[in-house]
């Protein structure tokens, strides 16, 4: 009978090797789970403040495109009225783009014309001159798309492949297809040099024929001028643009990535939780096993203990 108890406790002892065995993984499991909810939870908290930092800019820079700020007061006058007039495409400066390093280089080529209104037609724009007349709210620039042309320069067009020259300014914009004559009309005759000593040593080549503009901000005109100097851009209005278009892909991205966050957490929290149950059935299992070990070794020890009385009393002790 002690041969068969030990034997039942030798089972009962392994079956507790696997148990622990099978209590220690699942605890490391369920270990890392937990400090994986932890990071998700960490990560989600960093991108909430991430877009909460993103969505206000964004909403700064929109209020103040949408109030037209920078802009002259009878151009804001239009343009916050622009829904009662058919035709407004926008404003220059809300229809091209351009990369940051350019920015500073365009807006110095298209000069003033950055602000002006650009219509479908010459009728549109006469229109809106005269609500300016009737209303004494000064004068505004135009530009109809039906009137305005750009031309090829050939001079320009073999400039552009000048040393130190990156291209025409117009090559340096991006803009819808029913634009293309205004950008050509509007930079089509500007060059980009990557210096002022490229676009002097361009000027002195060409005769001083070539309108010439630096990424720094200089401008060299036909004849001869040049205007340069510390460049002070208070209004960056291609700027302003680019960042709102950057700030609506940012404020996406984030989304994405807290979306993507939270469905991993979710199966975290969910893994988690299967782990704890597993864990405390093995905990129950391992209690279980520990009774069974602790009776099968008092009867061990029981019969132990008659096996020796009997072993006395034949050997006349008792």
């Amino acid at each position: 009978a002690i041969k068969s108890k030990r034997s039942s406790l030798t089972g009962v002892d392994e079956r507790e090797e696997r148990l622990n065995t099978w209590l220690r993984s699942s605890e490391d499991d369920y270990n890392a789970q937990t400090l994986r909810i932890k990071e998700l939870n960490r990560s989600i908290n960093d991108c909430q403040q991430e877009y909460h930092m993103a969505a206000t800019k964004l909403e700064s820079l929109r209020n103040l495109a949408e109030r037209y700020e920078g802009y002259g007061q009878s151009i804001k006058s239009v343009m916050q009225k622009r829904s009662s007039f058919k035709g407004i495409k926008g404003v220059v400066a809300d229809l091209i783009h351009t990369e940051a390093g350019y920015e500073t280089a365009v807006e110095t080529a298209l000069g003033g014309s950055i602000q002006n209104i650009v219509t479908d037609t010459e009728d549109t724009a006469r229109t809106i001159i005269e609500y300016l007349k009737r209303n004494k709210l000064g004068r505004a620039p135009f530009l109809p798309l039906d009137a305005v042309k750009g031309r090829d320069d050939q001079d320009y067009e073999r400039a552009r492949k000048e040393p130190g020259i990156i291209g025409l300014a117009s090559d340096i914009v991006s803009y819808d297809e029913q634009y293309a004559s205004l950008v050509k009309f509007l930079l089509g005759r500007t060059l980009v040099a990557d210096s002022m000593d490229s676009a002097l040593s361009l000027a002195r080549r060409c005769g001083h024929r070539l309108r010439i503009v630096t990424l720094q901000g200089e401008l060299l005109m036909p004849g001869g001028s040049i205007s340069g100097g510390a460049y002070r851009n208070s209004s960056n209005l291609l700027g302003r643009q680019r960042e709102i278009d950057e700030l609506k892909e940012k404020t996406r991205s984030i989304l994405t990535r807290i979306d993507s966050f939270n469905a991993e957490l979710v199966e975290a929290e969910k893994k988690a939780d299967e782990l704890s149950g597993e864990i405390d059935d093995l905990k129950a299992q391992m209690a279980e096993v520990s009774i069974e070990k602790n009776r099968l070794s008092l009867e061990i020890l029981s019969e132990f203990r008659l096996k020796l009385s009997g072993i006395s009393q034949r050997a006349g002790f008792v």
